[in-house]
């Protein structure tokens, strides 16, 4: 075993040896950069390897921990938009509790027409089939209602549109939306009297997909619509501000 001992006194030298530079990089940079109060930057921060601790334990060769960074204030658009989103959370999750509750659905054929099997909450031809529709509201032009049945499950939301041109901007994008159903699957065509859109959701939809996705689909769509229409408003003002800049100047001049 003498190679294994060889091997082992050559590593050893190479520790004594890292271990010697590492001390004499320490005193040189006492001595230079103390006066100018400068911090010494060694690869480790908080602890030295374990081989450095067995060979030099008494030394503190870490150095003083740097002091940790003060957090970030947000500022500006972003500022906005966090606390918009902390503010619309709770009635969000109150809408997706209610969703998953009211989202109990099975096959039910129709009482009235023989191998028919309409959705319920449409066809409104039994009463002892439809449960009592449920609205949360967060103010009081941004509400849900969520109509149940044996067998299908409508939502209705009325998106905020607090002056005419949200308003526009609101009828506009969601009829954009809705000409396009086909591709959501679960939209209606035409909303809710008093709503903005409307979604339909069906046992069939159930059997093919996930509860969970479809609840989680309905809530990041009114996160992403109400973000689009702040976001299409932002940019109509810069629109028309540089539009009205524009035609001034002519009189300026």
């Amino acid at each position: 075993h003498v190679s294994d001992f060889l091997v082992r006194g050559k590593n050893l030298a190479l520790r004594g040896a890292s271990l010697a530079r590492v001390s004499r990089r320490r005193a040189r940079v006492d001595e230079r950069g103390t006066a100018a109060g400068r911090q010494t930057s060694f690869p480790w921060r908080q602890d030295p390897p374990n081989w450095l601790k067995e060979l030099a334990p008494t030394q503190n060769l870490a150095g003083p921990a740097p002091p940790p960074c003060p957090p970030r204030r947000r500022r500006g658009r972003c500022a906005r938009s966090s606390a918009m989103a902390t503010t619309y959370k709770p009635y969000l999750n109150c809408v997706k509790s209610t969703l998953n509750a009211a989202l109990c659905l099975r096959n039910f054929p129709s009482q009235i027409v023989e191998r028919h099997n309409k959705p319920e909450v449409e066809v409104r031809g039994s009463k002892e089939l439809l449960l009592n529709p449920i609205r949360i509201a967060r103010t009081e032009q941004e509400s849900c209602l969520i109509e149940g049945s044996v067998n299908s499950v409508r939502v209705s939301f009325a998106i905020k549109q607090a002056d005419e041109i949200e308003r526009i901007l609101c009828h506009k994008f969601t009829r954009f939306l809705m000409q396009r159903s086909e591709q959501f699957v679960i939209m209606r065509r035409k909303p809710t009297d008093g709503y903005s859109i409307s979604f339909l959701i069906t046992h069939a939809h159930l059997e093919k997909m996930w509860k969970e996705k479809l609840v989680a689909f309905i809530i990041t769509f009114m996160e992403d619509i109400n973000k689009e229409i702040s976001a299409m408003r932002i940019a109509l003002n810069s629109r028309a501000r540089i539009v009205a800049e524009a035609f001034l100047q002519d009189f300026a001049s």
